[in-house]
């Protein structure tokens, strides 16, 4: 019998010309996301992980108690480095954790209310597959990418996206800014310039493109909530 080769698997340049997403197209996504079933969990997770641009497993195994409400932090650990780093939290992504946090709480039976990650499996009664009887552990990363595919495809998204793209938008964008090369080093969680070496050799016109289309959803609004006494 003839040996067949597995197929090649093709180049990103073959499926995308980019490896980065506009901010009005991760703002069309998370309006996406936010009409899905578990909306509230899925548009908070790409929300997340774009703004503090973490890696997916960064994301999925962020823990209730990295969430410091009263000081708006939330701590950081790196898969790459084993100091976890503190990244303020705005206004937007204080309410929105907050009410995920009673929503996961309330809703115990169908959102694993129990559990201790931001972004866990729901229960279900009737379990077929491996990820629905996941309830209460983590999304896994095969869920995490059918969340951002699903999404991007609803909001007329044409190439192929993955949850990396978050993270590189979110270095271009700090580029843009003229934020000194070694606070993005630390902000990304890189050990080595190696990787921000390749944010750099991008052109500058290709970073301003960016925001080339205005956002909505990632627009905070500036109202402090510092009278906002509701317990976590």
């Amino acid at each position: 019998m003839q040996n067949i080769p597995p197929p090649t698997r093709q180049k990103n340049s073959a499926v995308r010309n980019r490896e980065r997403l506009y901010l009005a197209e991760i703002d069309a996504i998370m309006v996406e996301a936010s009409k899905r079933k578990l909306g509230m969990r899925d548009s908070l997770l790409l929300e997340i992980t774009y703004r503090h641009a973490l890696r997916p497993s960064e994301a999925l195994h962020l823990l209730w108690d990295d969430i410091r409400f009263e000081e708006r932090i939330i701590n950081i650990y790196r898969s790459k480095t084993t100091k976890p780093s503190e990244h303020a939290m705005r206004p937007r992504e204080y309410r929105r954790l907050l009410a995920w946090k009673k929503e996961q709480a309330t809703n115990y039976e169908f959102y694993g209310g129990d559990s201790t990650f931001v972004f866990a499996s729901r229960e279900r009664g009737n379990c077929r597959t491996a990820d629905e009887k996941r309830a209460g552990q983590p999304l896994s990363v095969r869920q995490f990418h059918r969340i951002l595919v699903e999404s991007a495809r609803a909001a007329g998204i044409k190439f192929k996206v993955h949850p990396y793209m978050l993270r590189h938008t979110k270095a271009m964008e700090l580029l843009g800014q003229d934020i000194h090369s070694e606070k993005i080093k630390h902000f990304m969680g890189h050990r080595s310039d190696g990787a921000l070496k390749h944010y750099l050799s991008i052109s500058s016109e290709a970073i301003a493109d960016l925001s080339k289309i205005g956002n909505e959803w990632l627009d905070d609004d500036d109202d402090d909530d510092d009278n906002d006494d509701e317990d976590v």
